[in-house]
């Protein structure tokens, strides 16, 4: 082993009751009690480990450690040194990492000392100073196995009356492969970006006869484009990573890209200033899907959070959250990854997402990869890692510390033929993989292998995530008004997709619990939903008198759409008596917000005479919306149909009659002179009753006679 050690910007200072001071002030906060600490208690050190070279290492290589120690405290440090540490004992199962990884670095008395020295006695680290130390470590000739990971502590130490005090303690995990050189199998690493971000949208643009832009709630999307969706985005293109791009991002910055506006706190709209970000960083997007092949996939629309949808029992999201894409939209055709990165998966939740038919599910909840079959269909349940979740101090939160954490979880899954997917959705996730080694090879996710049993994972349930009840409200009265407008909307496929994007994104997983903030923005959105519906209602006028005569038979009937959205309807009828006047139902008419359409239709009366008629408004699924019309229709002949009707029914009588004399005639003459009496005698009768017939008429009312006619 070599040891190399230097502390640089040190500031010797003199006078012992300050060096006392210091010492006692490090005491008491170690080991006094709440009562005995001063005023300086709160204060620290630090060690932070910023340099391992190489951070995956094989036989026969050394280890260079670099890293530096800072005084925050208001006393000097005097007498103190670095001291480092390797735990024995091997890290081989992601068990026994997640023991070593729960505790706090210190000193340990089954830790074998490597370095005891780093400043010579008596010398002083000032308020404020920070110092740098190498240390460099011959892993074999400290009994160190390959093909495992091992914990390596350092101390930044003080002497106090004689005995070494731990000030600042930080961990790094060195992971150990076996082999040499070329020879080495190298570990596979499966990285997810995930392409997200928290629901902005407050109004979808239009297209159309009186197009307008989308407006945003605020710039929130635009600034992220610049920083975070950027950072994330160029990793995704530069380090072979799989992508999960949520299609509620993808059409916000399509909205962002084609000029937008911003609603304001004070409900000032103003024209935004991230277009050509937006169009910037879509397009980048677009060629990345050209160009990833297998590794890009597409994401349940708003990554809703699956727990809270589960404990709420409100399945529906998880279909909505499916089926946001409308036909030929740029992800459609990628395979489904479903994201449980901030919540519990359990049977519920999967039995949730059987019918949306996942390719993959990437969940934090479960301890290795396994296929298991979901709805009869085997699909890859993978074990993921948050890069952001790290140790349980904050000097362990470096960079380089998460790293190596990392490393050695990729490493140990790789062992236990398990690959851990670990996923990255922020910049300092980003930092975290970007400096990966090259021993590791980073492979997508669809390379890999199911196991030769699929296994049925069902997890321990969890206790249920509190969900406000005036979010539930909202939601269920949010979805109530987007079934009403699909039903009177000329396009109600896309309402209802719309109603999907909605409702999948007041669950969203990018809300963090946020429910007061996913409130907030899903009662913006309900209200201008409210308020295009209830704008008016959809005017019906009619004549409240109509006239039938042999010159006007087409009936005008005017509609007019109050409401703020297009409707697609028609009108029905229903008459005092239908045998006496019909009239069919019209033909289905869009009509713009604020506009008026006349439509005729065409009633078919059987007699003269005045009938009351009512009408409705009814949508594409067959309700009645809106307030009935009340109307009479008069008649003073019959419509061509009806005498048609007469006059072919008195010529289908009189030929009937004819024959019938003609054959009784026929008959008579051979049957002799008493049967022609008998038919001289039917005749009379017959003409008699038809004389009796028209006297009769003859005394009847005019309206009578009109209706006989």
């Amino acid at each position: 082993m070599r040891i190399a050690a230097s502390l640089i910007n040190r500031t010797l200072r003199d006078g012992a009751g300050r060096v006392l001071l210091a010492f006692v002030l490090v005491f008491v906060s170690i080991a006094g009690t709440p009562s005995q600490l001063s005023a300086v208690a709160d204060e620290v050190a630090h060690i932070a480990v910023t340099t391992l070279t190489p951070e995956v290492l094989t036989e026969g290589m050394l280890a260079s450690v670099e890293g530096t120690v800072t005084n925050d405290t208001s006393q000097p440090f005097n007498d103190v040194r670095v001291a480092l540490q390797i735990d024995p004992n091997a890290i081989k199962t992601a068990a026994d990492l997640a023991a070593v990884v729960s505790k706090e670095p210190t000193t340990h008395s089954d830790l074998t000392l490597l370095v005891d020295v780093l400043s010579t006695v008596n010398s002083v680290l000032s308020p404020g100073e920070s110092a740098t130390f190498t240390l460099e470590v011959d892993p074999l000739a400290h009994g160190l196995i390959p093909g495992a990971v091992y914990a390596i502590d350092l101390q930044l130490q003080q002497r106090i009356q004689g005995d070494w005090t731990s000030l600042a303690a930080t961990r790094v995990l060195l992971t150990y492969l076996a082999g040499q050189g070329e020879s080495v199998e190298h570990p596979t690493a499966v990285s997810v970006v995930a392409l997200n971000s928290q629901p902005s949208l407050i109004i979808p643009a239009e297209e159309g006869s009186n197009p307008s832009v989308a407006v945003f709630a605020n710039e929130h999307l635009g600034a992220e484009l610049e920083t975070r969706l950027n950072e994330l985005l160029d990793y995704a293109e530069h380090f072979d990573a799989n992508v999960v791009i949520d299609p509620l991002l993808y059409d916000e910055v399509s909205a962002l890209a084609a000029g937008y506006s911003v609603s304001d706190s004070d409900a000032t709209v103003v024209a935004g200033s991230k277009q050509a970000v937006a169009a910037s960083w879509l397009n980048r997007l677009n060629t990345l899907l050209t160009t990833a092949g297998g590794r890009c996939y597409r994401g349940l629309s708003a990554t809703p959070e699956l727990a809270a949808v589960a404990d709420t029992a409100y399945s529906t999201v998880v279909a909505a959250a499916a089926s946001t894409l409308r036909e030929g939209h740029p992800l459609a055709e990628l395979p489904l990854a479903v994201l449980s990165i901030t919540g519990r998966l359990d049977a519920v939740t999967l039995a949730y997402l059987a019918e949306t038919e996942p390719n993959v599910i990437v969940s934090d909840s479960v301890a290795t990869s396994t296929f298991s079959r979901i709805a009869e269909r085997p699909v890859l349940v993978a074990a993921a890692n948050l890069v952001a979740r790290d140790g349980t101090s904050p000097s362990s939160a470096t960079l380089l510390v998460r790293r190596t954490r990392l490393h050695a979880e990729q490493y140990l899954a790789w062992l236990a033929a398990s690959p851990l997917v670990t996923v990255v959705t922020d910049q300092s996730q980003v930092l975290v993989e970007t400096d990966m080694p090259t021993d590791f090879v980073a492979v997508p996710l669809n390379s890999l292998q199911p196991s030769e049993a699929p296994i049925v994972w069902v997890p321990t349930a969890a206790p249920p995530l509190q969900i406000p009840a005036t979010m539930l409200d909202l939601v269920q009265a949010v979805d109530t008004d987007f079934t009403y407008w699909s039903h009177i909307s000329p396009t109600p496929e896309l309402v209802q997709l719309g109603r999907n994007t909605v409702v999948s994104a007041a669950w969203s997983a990018s809300w963090a619990g946020d429910w007061a903030s996913a409130a907030n923005w899903l009662q913006q959105r309900a209200e201008l939903i409210r308020t295009a519906l209830a704008a008016g209602k959809i005017a019906l006028k009619i004549t409240p008198e109509w006239h039938i005569s042999e010159d006007t038979t087409a009936m005008p009937v005017q509609l007019t759409n109050n409401m703020g959205v297009a409707v697609r309807v028609r009108v029905l009828f229903n008459t005092e008596n239908e045998q006496r006047l019909s009239i069919p139902a019209s033909d289905f008419v869009v009509i713009a917000p604020g506009e008026t359409e006349t439509i005729r239709v065409e009633p078919t009366v059987y007699g003269s005479g005045t009938l009351a008629v009512t009408a409705r408004i009814q949508d594409g699924f067959g309700n009645l919306v809106g307030d009935l019309a009340r109307f009479t229709v008069s008649s003073s002949t019959a419509s061509a149909l009806a005498w048609i009707t007469i006059i072919m029914a008195g010529a289908a009588f009189l030929i009937a009659t004819g024959l019938r004399v003609r054959h009784v005639r026929k008959y008579g003459k051979r049957a002799g002179p008493n049967h022609r009496s008998l038919v001289t005698q039917l005749s009379g009768k017959f003409a008699s009753s038809k004389d009796r017939e028209l006297r009769g008429a003859a005394t009847q009312s005019p309206d009578s006679q009109a209706d006989l006619s």
